[in-house]
């Protein structure tokens, strides 16, 4: 994506911030307390992921030292993979400060190297991180479908960790990419995702690096207000955070909207105050952008003598950071101004430079547009093979779901036909209970005739009795007594 001027268009690397001056701090005086070697590699590793620009890079060159210094005098098998971790993190922080500075090729082999050791721990979420700073590398070479590769790697080991702040990362470089190939729309997508995971997460740092990016988008679309605001968002959130580059580049981007409103002292003003930040960080690469724009414009003032200063040191920079386009850009200008002056050995000098860059540029651009036929083929097979996928995955849902209402067909018959039973079988039970009850009366009835026949019984046989013993009381008055009987026979005798 660029237009006129140098567009600074950013990538994400996995080294971020948000902790306030009180964190880093705490950290500080910790680090002058800590008790042991690996309490202090501790320390040195959140000072190097939060600590502003300027600071972070030499916590992890202490980190890497001391990590270094362990690992050879160490005999713990599980000390050393502490070490290892440690030492794998400082080379992958090394690589990204080698990015900056535009030394690609010591920046990959650093990474590649701190990637080896991560996937020998299993670090998944090293191997992440190593993995998106590869990809960056292959992003800066102009290897746009190995740097798609290794940003999609990321994404999905950051996926099944669930590694919020690096998923974020990985789709907002992936925007990057997206870009790269003048997907306007499909970059958007991935960006607005990308920020709602970051505002969910509080990543302040990240969160400024995207509305930057969606600043730059919505500018190259033409919408100006919106991309103004952006970069202002970006801009407060960069100063509140401490982020110099951040800060920077915010400048940059807002004088590029006031170049496009014709309003050159402001643009001019931006750009003076992004420079002498890149100065006092060492930030190359936005140097470059800050200087080239100031020239151009400077240029377009008719003010030869300030536009040859700056498009010069934009050329210098450019050719040390190896930046093809930027130095096609900074000869076919300096070419123009040349000319105009009748300086013709420079100006024929400028426009070889920029005619050998822009062959090379050219080669490039014919890579790109294989690219985009790959990526466009790739893209349309991935597609048809998820819409398959999503249509077997719909058949096997439509068939999970036929079974289950199968499934509760049979347990709603089945608790029809168990109310039916246990109606007819209550109905049984009150049949025979009202059978039990007219048996029970019946028995009643006959057990009361039973008992009542028995009074009469008892009675008839007590009247016989008392009868029988009446009689005999009668016989025994009429009879004489033992005593009597006894006496006459005793006379008898006599």
């Amino acid at each position: 994506m660029k237009n006129s001027l140098l567009v600074v268009f950013l990538f994400f690397s996995f080294h971020y911030y948000s902790q306030t001056d009180e964190d880093l701090k705490l950290l500080k005086e910790k680090l002058k307390t800590a008790s042991s070697d690996t309490a202090r590699l501790n320390i040195l590793s959140d000072l190097a992921e939060i600590a502003p620009d300027g600071e972070w890079e030499t916590y992890n060159d202490q980190m890497k030292v001391l990590a270094e210094q362990n690992l050879k005098k160490s005999n713990s098998l599980e000390l050393k993979k502490i070490y290892q971790g440690f030492y794998a993190g400082a080379l992958n922080n090394e690589g990204l400060i080698l990015q900056n500075k535009g030394e690609l090729d010591k920046a990959y082999v650093c990474t590649v190297k701190s990637l080896e050791i991560r996937q020998e721990l299993n670090d998944k979420a090293g191997i992440a991180q190593s993995l998106n700073n590869l990809a960056l590398i292959y992003q800066h070479q102009g290897d746009i479908m190995k740097a798609l590769e290794n940003f999609l790697q990321s994404l999905k080991i950051q996926e099944e960790i669930g590694e919020k702040v690096g998923e974020a990362n990985s789709l907002n470089n992936i925007a990057a990419i997206y870009c790269a190939l003048d997907n306007v729309e499909k970059a958007l997508e991935c960006y607005y995702k990308g920020l709602k995971i970051l505002r969910e997460v509080g990543m302040k740092y990240g969160m400024a690096k995207t509305i930057n990016n969606i600043g730059t988008l919505l500018q190259d679309k033409g919408d100006l207000q919106a991309a103004l605001d952006n970069y202002r968002q970006s801009l407060i959130i960069s100063r509140e955070i401490g982020d110099q580059s951040g800060i920077g580049i915010a400048y940059i981007n807002i004088g590029r909207i006031f170049v496009d409103k014709n309003w050159i002292d402001s643009a001019f003003f931006y750009y003076e105050k992004a420079k002498k930040i890149q100065e006092a960080t060492g930030d190359k690469a936005g140097l470059a952008a800050s200087v080239h724009n100031m020239g151009v414009l400077y240029w377009q003032e008719k003010n030869a003598p300030k536009a040859i200063k700056y498009l010069e040191q934009a050329l210098s920079i450019a050719k040390e950071l190896n930046y093809t386009e930027r130095i096609s850009e900074a000869a076919g200008a300096l070419y123009e101004i040349y000319k105009s002056e009748n300086r013709i050995p420079l100006a024929l000098s400028m426009h070889e430079l920029h005619v050998k860059m822009k062959d090379s540029i050219y080669n490039m651009e014919n890579r790109k547009a294989g690219f985009k036929k790959q990526f466009k083929y790739e893209s349309e097979k991935k597609e048809a093979e998820l819409m398959a996928t999503a249509k077997a995955e719909k058949e096997k849902l439509e068939l999970k779901a036929a079974e289950e209402r199968k499934r509760q067909n049979i347990i709603i018959y089945c608790v029809i036909a168990g109310l039916v039973l246990v109606s007819v079988f209550s109905v049984f039970i009150y049949r025979s209970l009202l059978r039990n009850r007219a048996a029970n009366k019946i028995i009643s009835a006959q057990k009361k005739e039973v008992e009542g026949q028995k009074y009469i019984i008892e009675e008839k046989q007590k009247e016989i009795i008392d009868s029988i013993r009446y009689a005999k009381r009668i016989q025994q008055s009429l009879l004489p007594t033992d005593k009597y009987i006894s006496r006459n026979i005793g006379n008898l005798k006599k």
